[in-house]
């Protein structure tokens, strides 16, 4: 079974993860990385280089609902899970909350408020309506990667900059593949549950 657009599950299955120091973790962080990368980010790079700068333009929606299944992806390797619902008990604000507060990347940005709107209004926005939800807009203008709409009742929406909120998606996942080649620091956390992860796919 082809898990990634360059690796199968026996190529997978193959690695030696059992040791901290074993030299198979730089493969299995590459497995990974083209898994996520090949199946979601790829495609939005083919979005963000498209010769007609309307495609381009148009493509926030687009962009913003593959970034969201890439942080409750992301989330679900963090915690070695199957299903978000495991953990959550169908309360998946949570994880995207849970996901902002981790990162270095986006905790500066997103408190608890700001990350159940996101969940509200852009998450099952899009999913649910294939629009956001009340005042809450998409674009790529603002300065901030995530601002309010109103700046007294943040029920009315936020304003996320699909750019800056993208790279930081991005930085992410990076920096999540680095510590798993590099961190042995990490086995009984990120890698212990990376195995976990992997081990529901292959």
């Amino acid at each position: 079974m082809k898990i990634s657009p360059n690796y199968y599950d026996t190529d997978w299955n193959a690695l030696n993860l059992t040791k901290n120091y074993s030299t198979d973790w730089e493969e299995g962080a590459n497995i990974v990385r083209d898994r996520i990368h090949g199946r979601y980010l790829a495609q939005i790079e083919t979005l963000e280089n498209h010769l007609d700068d309307e495609i381009w333009e148009y493509s926030g929606f687009l962009i913003i609902a593959v970034d969201c299944m890439v942080i409750e992806t992301l989330n679900q390797f963090y915690l070695g899970i199957e299903d978000t619902n495991q953990v959550y008990s169908r309360r998946n604000r949570e994880s995207f909350r849970d996901f902002f507060n981790r990162s270095q990347f986006f905790n500066a940005h997103f408190d608890d408020d700001r990350s159940f709107i996101f969940y509200d209004h852009i998450r099952n926005g899009l999913l649910h309506q294939a629009q956001t939800k009340k005042d809450t807009l998409i674009n790529f203008r603002e300065p901030e990667m995530v601002k309010q709409v109103n700046p007294t009742n943040i029920e009315d929406g936020i304003i996320v900059n699909r750019s800056l909120f993208h790279e930081s998606l991005f930085n992410e996942l990076n920096s999540y593949i680095e510590k798993l080649k590099t961190d042995e620091t990490a086995h009984d956390t990120l890698r212990e549950k990376i195995i976990c992860k992997m081990s529901t796919i292959c």
